[in-house]
C-alpha cells in the first residue's frame, strides 16, 4: 500500500506544479487525503477514492467525487483523473494570490505533461479568469489552449482585471517614452 501512496504522491505533485508560480513549500509538506472509500488494484499500480474525496498538501486544496491514479513502474508513465460536479483545484502561489482550476473532470498525464480540464473548465490565476468546455494546459512548455464545444452555444471567455491590464500599458508607456538612439531617430 505504500508503493501505491508513494505513485500517487508522485502524480499528484507533478499535476500541482501546473503553474511556473506555484508554491514550491506546498509540495514538502505531508499529503492528506480523506474519503467515503479507497480501493487499490496492487498489481496494476492503481489507486482510487470515492465519496466527497478532499486531498491537503499546503495550500494545496483537491474536491472531487472521485479520483485515480495509475503508474506504470517501468516506464514511469503516470495518470491522475479527478471528476466531479465540479472538481475543484486551489493553491496559494508565490505571490500571495490564489489559484484555482475546476472541470467536470480533471486529467494530468506525466509523460505528455498535459493537464486537462474538460466539462465546464474554468482557470482562475490572480484575477486572470479562463472558461471553456476544454482547457488544456502543458506544464513543460507552459502553452495554454481553450476550446468551446463547437455545438455553438457557447464561446471561450477570457477575463483580464483592469489593474493588470493598466499595468501592462503603463510598463509600455514608460519603455516607449525612452530618448530614442539616433538609429531610431532615422527611421
Amino acid at each position: 500500500m505504500k508503493r501505491i501512496n508513494n505513485i500517487l504522491l508522485a502524480a499528484l505533485c507533478t499535476m500541482m506544479t501546473f503553474s511556473a508560480v506555484a508554491k514550491q513549500d506546498d509540495l514538502k509538506q505531508d499529503l492528506s487525503i480523506s474519503a467515503k472509500s479507497q480501493a487499490g488494484d496492487l498489481k496494476n499500480n492503481k489507486l482510487s477514492y470515492f465519496g466527497n474525496v478532499k486531498i491537503t498538501q499546503g495550500s494545496i486544496k483537491i474536491h472531487a467525487d472521485e479520483m485515480s491514479a495509475v503508474s506504470d513502474e517501468k516506464s514511469g508513465h503516470k495518470v491522475f483523473v479527478a471528476k466531479g460536479k465540479p472538481a475543484t483545484f486551489s493553491q496559494i502561489l508565490d505571490s500571495g494570490e490564489l489559484g484555482t482550476a475546476s472541470a467536470y473532470n480533471i486529467r494530468y498525464d506525466s509523460i505528455s505533461g498535459d493537464l486537462v480540464l474538460k466539462g465546464g473548465a474554468e482557470l482562475d490565476i490572480g484575477g486572470s479568469k479562463m472558461k471553456a468546455e476544454t482547457i488544456r494546459y502543458n506544464i513543460e512548455n507552459q502553452h495554454v489552449t481553450a476550446a468551446s464545444s463547437g455545438d455553438g452555444n457557447d464561446r471561450v471567455q477570457t477575463i483580464i482585471p483592469a489593474e493588470n491590464y493598466q499595468e501592462a500599458r503603463n510598463k509600455n508607456k514608460k519603455s516607449s517614452s525612452k530618448p530614442k538612439t539616433k538609429t531610431e531617430k532615422k527611421q
